[in-house]
């Protein structure tokens, strides 16, 4: 794989651990592998293989043809973020914080 492909690949990783909320040693405990590895795939220095890529994607709930498209929106699924929005709303009792959140949602989806 060119160092540019490697790269670009590390970068796609890293972009879906951050938009994830996952730390490098997270993913990595999750994926069976040392935090040192996974920093080697988001620096490009390291060339995961077709399996690692599998345990990488199955973790951040995507599929390995994201870490190669065109798209940064794509590496992110609707469905990905609608669990994680869901999951912080249910964790929050706060009045005030649940009813920003709403008035943010009605303004984006102009409803």
């Amino acid at each position: 794989m060119p160092k540019s492909s490697l790269k670009a690949l590390g970068v796609r990783i890293k972009t879906l651990r951050q938009a994830r909320g996952l730390t490098q040693a997270q993913l990595a405990e999750r994926c069976g592998y040392e935090p040192l590895t996974v920093s080697r795939f988001e620096r490009g220095t390291y060339a995961p293989g077709v399996d690692t890529l599998t345990a990488i994607a199955e973790v951040l709930g995507t599929s390995v043809q994201d870490f190669f498209s065109e798209s940064d929106t794509a590496l992110v699924k609707p469905e990905t973020i609608r669990h994680e929005i869901t999951d912080l709303i249910y964790a929050t009792n706060d009045v005030e914080t649940l009813t920003e959140i709403l008035s943010l949602a009605r303004k984006r989806t102009k409803r």
